[in-house]
């Protein structure tokens, strides 16, 4: 995925390219968890979310949870609403 869609700058704007402007797809920026780590997400990392992709088991999926915040997980979690899945994470450091 990400040989065909590199991230960008463009504006000030950080983005993909190779999609057209859309709601389909989205980022959030991980926080200082640590639980993926052996998958190369860090502290500040920024993860782009597909929202039209289905949810698929072992695979990053993306959650809002009651509090409002996002969970990334990758495992079905009951207490959230599926938001979408990670298909690319970007780490800046």
């Amino acid at each position: 995925m990400s040989s065909n869609h590199t991230p960008a700058l463009s504006d000030g704007i950080l983005g993909m390219d190779g999609f057209s402007k859309s709601d389909d797809i989205c980022c959030l920026a991980a926080n200082s968890t640590g639980k993926f780590l052996n998958k190369g997400i860090c502290d500040g990392s920024i993860i782009y979310i597909n929202r039209t992709s289905s949810y698929s088991e072992n695979n990053l999926n993306v959650f809002v949870m009651p509090d409002g915040g996002y969970l990334l997980s990758d495992k079905d979690e009951p207490d959230g609403f599926y938001f979408g899945k990670a298909i690319m994470t970007v780490n800046l450091l």
